[in-house]
């Protein structure tokens, strides 16, 4: 059968003749191709998951865009450590790398992720290893802020006493180095901090606010430092941040002594969501 290629069509067998010099390209072209998998993204019981073959991001609650485009969230590890939160007897659908309250025992890294909700691709890779669908768990929690036209957001990984990721991001541009609030915070706060000074050696340690982001990234945040046992102050900052050249740059705005209780403005205390 030289040259000669089988087609079916609609049931009925019909032969193709083909000139021998193009009949392995055309069994090529009738050969079953494989197909990339294509990622997607379903609501499921307590978030929304992104699948794309084995890989999985899941969506941490609460981090949303305004407009619904993009999330942030973990990628499940390669090596398992899949945990169920369970409540009264129940499971509640949300899931950890790690134990249900937030700690990990996985031996691989949790990476984060800004996602693009509408395919479920993954834009841009995040500062941080928070590595569950709860915004909040013991002594963790993670602060998501945006800008209401999605060009900003801002992603704090809180410890238990401490700040420990708070970069701010231009939505969407991979290449654009981020901006560090903690960073901003110190240097907004270094006169106070030496004012208070008592002795060589203490450390104040600083916990960051996010209020809002304007569209134009302009940012309200509170500056809480504290030195453990010994003493804390808050100072309330507003901070532009604007692209420039590769990256984004930050301009303090103002700054001002939070007074003990004060909730008012800049100066106000986000509280845990879930």
């Amino acid at each position: 059968m030289n040259g000669e290629v089988a087609a079916a069509d609609q049931g009925t067998m019909v032969w193709l003749v083909c000139p021998p010099r193009i009949a392995s390209l055309a069994l090529a072209l009738l050969a079953p191709t494989a197909v990339a998998a294509q990622a997607s993204c379903t609501a499921e019981t307590y978030t929304t998951v992104c699948r794309s073959g084995a890989r999985e991001l899941r969506i941490i609650r609460n981090t949303i865009s305004p407009s619904g485009q993009y999330g942030v969230a973990w990628e499940v590890p390669r090596d398992g450590g899949l945990e169920e939160r369970v409540v009264d007897g129940a499971a509640d659908g949300s899931r950890t790398a790690g134990r249900p309250d937030g700690t990990k025992k996985s031996a691989a890294a949790v990476s984060n992720f800004q996602v693009r909700l509408s395919d479920g691709t993954p834009i841009r890779k995040l500062v941080g290893e928070y590595p569950g669908d709860r915004p909040f768990y013991n002594h963790r929690e993670i602060e998501v802020t945006w800008s209401a036209d999605d060009r900003y957001v801002a992603v704090l990984n809180q410890g238990k006493c401490t700040t420990e990721v708070s970069e701010v991001y231009a939505v969407g541009d991979a290449a654009s180095k981020p901006v560090s609030l903690v960073s901003v915070c110190k240097s907004a706060t270094r006169a106070e901090v030496a004012r208070r000074r008592r002795k060589a050696g203490d450390e104040y340690l600083a916990r960051v606010s996010v209020s809002s982001i304007g569209n134009d990234g302009t940012i309200t945040a509170k500056c809480s430092m504290e030195m453990i046992k010994k003493d804390n102050f808050g100072v309330g900052v507003r901070v532009n941040v604007a692209p420039e050249r590769n990256g984004l740059k930050a301009r303090l705005i103002e700054a001002r002594l939070c007074g003990e209780d004060d909730e008012r403005g800049s100066c106000a205390t986000r509280q845990p969501q879930d």
